[in-house]
């Protein structure tokens, strides 16, 4: 079961952010950033 569809590598979403400067495991990172701080 994907719990979060349309969010691999080679997804659209992941991939604009690429397009925009941030990598893949940036756009990770910068998620789990953000998630930490609003704990």
């Amino acid at each position: 079961i994907n719990t979060i569809p349309g969010f691999t590598a080679t997804s659209a979403y992941p991939r604009l952010w690429e397009a925009s400067g941030l990598s893949y495991t940036g756009l990770i990172s910068r998620l789990i950033d953000l998630a930490l701080e609003r704990r």
